[in-house]
């Protein structure tokens, strides 16, 4: 008789043969689809249902951003959800510089994205989870559910999160887990960090601690966001490695007031496009202002688009590392 295999490990393989295969395509489409300044039905929604956040991290500009602090109408969302299912785009997901579990019509968008069959997830600090939240994940179909970490012990986390607490932020992944597991939800959890000055040398020591909390453990590298934030040996970046950056051909990101920002990380919307209160998504997606940024990322030529012309991700590696 042969060996009975768990169907939890089973199921958790096939959950990170998914997760390798959306790499792979991101990783894929970064190869093939920068060679025009019009680009195709992207692959990604990113609607940032609000722009507050619950901690003041050292890497993060949120503290110090400009623009007034505000939440997405539940209606524009459910809107953008809608086209953008219509228009081929595959996955959305409801942060961009802020802290999504703060929103409360969490529920209503995955609950219309699910119903559309889009991919759905989200990334956050974890620390605002609860149990009616985690079921509600589970319940609705919530695809992953990223906890961004970038610690692996309470000393390196709290440094790095300020406002953070560290043995909380164990409990609520722990929570999820649990939740997760006792819903038979397919929800995958991920654990990541952020290479710092701080944590360079702890990876190996965070994999061990969140590996066995979570199905994958994602490890990216720092950039300045867009010039706003010192990098230390920033100098040692080399200006002939530079490369078109994806996120203005893979991704539409609405801010909570209707704003479209061709950047995910654009916290004063200083690379607003066009205003999804007076376009659509499909008309915006190659309009004329994005379509000259393209254009100058091609030409690696990007002096005179704001954020771009400051910013270290062109020069770096933009896929988190799979683990």
């Amino acid at each position: 008789m042969g060996k009975i295999q768990n169907p939890r490990r089973i199921n958790k393989i096939n959950q990170e043969e998914k997760l390798e295969d959306r790499l792979r395509q991101q990783l894929e489409q970064k190869k093939t689809s920068i060679q025009s300044n019009i680009a195709k039905v992207p692959r990604l929604l990113m609607l940032e249902v609000n722009n507050a956040c619950n901690l003041k991290c050292v890497m993060c500009y949120n503290p110090d951003m400009v623009r007034s602090k505000g939440t997405m109408p539940v209606e524009m969302g459910i809107r953008a959800i809608n086209e953008a299912a219509e228009m081929g785009i595959q996955e959305v997901t409801f942060y961009t510089v802020g802290e999504p579990l703060i929103y409360r019509h969490l529920e209503m968008l995955i609950k219309e994205a699910k119903k559309l069959g889009l991919y759905c997830y989200l990334t956050s600090n974890g620390l605002l989870l609860n149990k009616k939240t985690a079921e509600m994940f589970c319940a609705q179909g919530l695809d992953s559910f990223k906890f961004s970490i970038d610690g692996s012990n309470k000393e390196e986390y709290e440094e790095i999160r300020l406002n953070g607490n560290f043995d909380i932020l164990l409990e609520k992944v722990k929570l999820l887990k649990d939740t997760r597991d006792i819903m038979g939800s397919n929800m995958k959890i991920i654990c990541a960090t952020v290479i710092t000055e701080r944590n360079k040398n702890s990876t190996g020591e965070f994999k061990k601690l969140f590996e066995p909390l979570s199905d994958s453990i994602f490890v990216s590298e720092m950039t300045n966001q867009g010039g706003k934030i010192d990098l230390e040996n920033l100098s040692e970046i080399q200006k002939e490695h530079f490369s078109p950056c994806r996120i203005l051909w893979d991704r539409i990101v609405i801010c909570y007031d209707g704003k479209i920002t061709a950047c995910c990380i654009d916290f004063d919307a200083e690379l607003t496009y066009d205003h999804y209160n007076k376009t659509s998504l499909s008309e915006a997606w190659n309009n004329q202002i994005i379509k000259n940024w393209r254009t100058a990322h091609i030409n690696h030529d990007v002096s005179n688009v704001p954020l771009c012309k400051d910013c270290t991700l062109p020069y770096t590696s933009d896929i988190d590392i799979f683990d």
